[in-house]
């Protein structure tokens, strides 16, 4: 069996997860977190193949079940995502939009978190008189070679 780079890589989080999970025994959130992990999954992977539909309900139900899950709220809150399932129908694509659109932003705090003191400043640069070039260009030269030119 052989694995590629991508596939061991997420396989190699999931044990480091478990692991984790094991030696702090937080064994309520190996669900919330396999349904979370599996939403953001299948959102991605649909969003690819074109169907944005089917990537915002199924990122809609699995990470909205896993969140329940998290704050012990399973129940009524079936019931608040089905609600938000319904009202969500033919409104996909806008939601995808906006989804993307806060990704973007969180994954480019996270970029200028990773880089401190790396920020964009804009340089200002002052005008140039490009009239006489030539004339500054040979009192350089001569600067350089230590000519004194009189006029």
């Amino acid at each position: 069996m052989r694995v590629d780079q991508k596939q061991a890589r997420y396989l190699g989080i999931a044990l480091i997860v478990l692991g984790a999970i094991a030696v702090l025994k937080f064994w309520g959130l190996v669900l919330p977190l396999t349904l979370g992990g599996l939403g953001g999954f299948l959102y991605m992977q649909r969003r690819q193949m074109g169907r944005i539909g089917e990537a915002v309900q199924f990122g809609l139900c699995l990470i909205g079940s896993a969140l329940l899950l998290l704050v012990n709220f399973f129940v009524p809150g079936v019931l608040l995502l089905g609600g938000a399932s319904l009202l969500l129908r033919g409104r996909e694509p806008e939601v995808d939009r906006k989804v993307q659109y806060y990704l973007g932003r969180i994954q480019a705090r996270l970029s200028n978190r990773q880089q401190p003191g790396a920020q964009s400043v804009p340089v200002q640069h002052p005008p140039q008189d490009h009239t006489n070039t030539a004339q500054a260009q040979t009192e350089d030269d001569d600067a350089a070679t230590g000519k004194t030119i009189r006029l």
